[in-house]
């Protein structure tokens, strides 16, 4: 789906069917955004939390009432929340919404966690990535599978569950890098995107919770994807002037696209067991 001139490496573009998944700018969504969309966006995904989904769900609202976009539905939310959602249920809001592509199962994993605990979490995140792929088997949802884990050997587990999927694209959340409560550690989340590109160099990444092109263009070119809300701070203002709103958008859309794929490459590692 890379309609946006974005130039891939080399040896992304050679893995089969890359292009299938989301490339470039995508827009993190809620219900209330529906105003600054129109026919005429330069925007082609949106990124809708899970909980949001089931909200529009019950104004019989589906992906088909986004007919001019790709959509993504997530499970990356509140924990509390999280805590609530079970397969079943994800399962069934997935089959209702009818989105382009899931980010199933997500478990929090924090580094300060128990090491067992983040270990079962990661796995039942696994697990349930490949349990939502056989649910949705029959339908044209794909599967966005997250990466998860502070060590090599936790984030092996999920490298193993890509290759019985056939899958070298995942998902890192990486909005809890950035807050109040954090300041900026977009050190930190260079630092452990780098580790999983240096040990996963063919799988492309899509980054959720950073939109701006300066940090961009430090990650690695496996960042192929790029998900947030800085679209709201620097373009909603706008919106008054619906055409002066689209320029707006149209030039931050630029500016991620040029910034993502361009970053130094993390030195591989001996990865043959992927």
């Amino acid at each position: 789906m890379n309609d946006n001139n974005i130039k891939l490496p080399e040896f992304l573009r050679n893995i089969k069917k890359i292009n299938e998944f989301p490339i470039g700018f995508i827009a993190r969504f809620e219900p209330h955004h529906k105003k600054y969309f129109n026919g005429n966006s330069p925007i082609k995904y949106l990124l809708l939390r899970i909980d949001d989904v089931n909200r529009l769900l019950r104004k019989n609202k589906t992906a088909d009432s986004f007919k001019d976009y790709k959509i993504i539905t997530t499970t990356t939310i509140e924990d509390k929340k999280l805590e609530k959602l079970k397969w079943e249920s994800e399962r069934d809001i997935v089959l209702n919404f009818k989105p382009d592509f899931h980010i199933p199962a997500d478990h929090p994993v924090y580094i300060n966690m128990d090491e067992k605990i983040r270990l079962s979490n990661i796995t039942d995140c696994m697990d349930g990535t490949k349990w939502m792929v056989r649910e949705l088997a029959h339908t044209n949802t794909k599967i966005l599978p997250l990466i998860k884990g502070t060590t090599r050997e936790e984030r092996k587990i999920c490298y193993k569950t890509f290759k019985e999927l056939h899958i070298n694209y995942c998902v890192y959340y990486g909005a809890q890098y950035f807050g109040k409560s954090v300041g900026n550690q977009f050190h930190l989340l260079n630092h452990h995107i780098r580790q999983i590109t240096s040990e996963s160099p063919r799988c492309g990444i899509l980054l959720i919770g950073l939109l701006s092109p300066e940090y961009l263009i430090k990650l690695p070119p496996q960042v192929i994807a790029a998900a947030g809300s800085k679209w709201i701070h620097e373009c909603a203002k706008c919106f008054n002037n619906i055409n002066k709103y689209n320029r707006k958008l149209q030039e931050l859309k630029q500016k991620v696209e040029s910034s993502l794929c361009t970053g130094q490459m993390s030195i591989p590692m001996d990865w043959r067991w992927f």
